[in-house]
């Protein structure tokens, strides 16, 4: 067992690999667009997805596989198996019925199994070797002490911890880009659910802290473009 999955990652060349990311993409993107016929309800269920997508794609092109497969495993299918067996044990013997079944189940429970264990035959063959911290330039200290309070305000400070682990897996690798299009993914759909409250009418029931949260979370989204413009200038410092 031990020996098929340590081999499992070398019988997959890479470009089968990316076959199956691209694959695996579409599906994802799928998932996003299911059941809306709304365009800002399309945007929002796309562009969080797309933001992950992209990072996972650009973590990939620089060939940090391990990375890809971490933060796609973590962020869309890390519940695959165990939403398919809560499922398979979902009889009701009073209902005589099952929990309304999702074909989605089936295909989130292969592609979690195929990442788990490509994840584990990587990590077998090359290890994961953890990088020096090595942040030169404060805005980047001060973008993500904005973004984490954002996500603790908004959240809460196991999602702070978690999130803060994807961005580790993410800055290990040392893409900037793809860091910054990771913290991007949380926060892209606010200004379009401030424009859903203006065109359902309902801004006005809405509660200051929840606008005010919004506001930040603009400021945040915001610094992050800037920091994405300057990046070249960046990397000539590091």
């Amino acid at each position: 067992m031990i020996a098929f999955v340590k081999g499992f990652s070398t019988k997959l060349s890479l470009q089968i690999q990316m076959l199956i990311l691209a694959l695996v993409s579409v599906f994802v993107l799928f998932v996003g667009l299911r059941n809306q016929t709304d365009i800002i309800d399309i945007l929002q269920g796309i562009l969080p997805r797309l933001l992950i997508l992209g990072a996972v794609w650009l973590l990939f092109l620089g060939k940090k596989v391990l990375a890809a497969y971490l933060i796609l495993f973590l962020m869309q299918f890390s519940s695959g198996v165990t939403d398919l067996v809560e499922w398979v044990l979902s009889y009701s013997i009073g209902a005589n019925n099952f929990f309304l079944f999702d074909f989605t189940l089936i295909i989130n429970a292969v592609i979690c199994a195929y990442l788990a264990i490509l994840i584990l035959s990587i990590f077998l063959v090359d290890g994961y070797k953890i990088q020096p911290l090595n942040i030169k330039k404060s805005s980047l200290w001060i973008l993500y002490a904005f973004f984490m309070l954002y996500i603790y305000i908004n959240n809460s400070f196991a999602s702070v911890l978690l999130v803060t682990l994807y961005l580790f897996i993410i800055y290990n690798a040392r893409s900037l880009k793809a860091l910054l299009f990771l913290m991007a993914c949380y926060i892209v759909n606010i200004p379009l659910n401030i424009i859903e409250r203006f065109i359902d009418n309902t801004w006005k029931f809405v509660r200051i802290n929840i606008w005010v949260t919004d506001f930040f979370g603009i400021f945040i989204l915001y610094l992050i473009v800037m920091q994405f413009l300057s990046l070249p200038k960046l990397k000539a410092q590091e």
